[in-house]
């Protein structure tokens, strides 16, 4: 088995992935088995919840539904929350229909406040969301020098 590092996409929801520098690839020397690891996973879905209700452009359906299940909630359960119907909350999580700019704004202040450390969200973005999507985030992230998982450009 030789293990190596290298650039890996990292699934988050449906087919919307982050790229993650620095992935383990172990592989086996006498076949071409080979399996993609990735450390501090929790810490990936940190940063990319972060990057998401930081973003000035509307949340894509994909991001919807990825800051539902970072909030660790079933649809029903986040539709009450957000005042809409879980068939609304279904449209958006599918692409359907966009999100409704105040549901967007309280869907990201339930994140913000829900993470551990929302300590670098700045709340005046919810006042500054473009009426445009953009689509999902292109992230790359990357390991610092202490181990940790940061944005950098893509």
């Amino acid at each position: 088995m030789t293990v190596t590092r290298a650039a890996q996409p990292y699934g988050l929801v449906g087919q919307w992935t982050v790229l993650v520098e620095d992935a383990l690839l172990t592989q086996c020397t006498g076949c071409s088995y080979f399996e993609v690891g990735f450390e501090r996973v929790e810490q990936i879905s940190r940063t990319v919840a972060a990057a998401v209700i930081a973003k000035t452009s509307r949340l894509a359906a994909e991001e919807v539904r990825f800051l539902r299940n970072r909030l660790g909630l079933e649809a029903k359960a986040l539709a009450v929350r957000l005042g809409v119907s879980p068939s609304t909350l279904s449209r958006w999580e599918n692409g359907r229909e966009p999100i409704g700019a105040t549901p967007e704004r309280l869907l990201r202040a339930l994140v913000a406040l829900a993470e551990k450390d929302n300590a670098g969200f700045d709340p005046s973005v919810l006042g500054h969301i473009e009426p445009k999507d953009g689509g999902p985030l292109r992230l790359v992230l990357r390991r610092n020098a202490a181990g940790d998982w940061r944005r950098v450009a893509a």
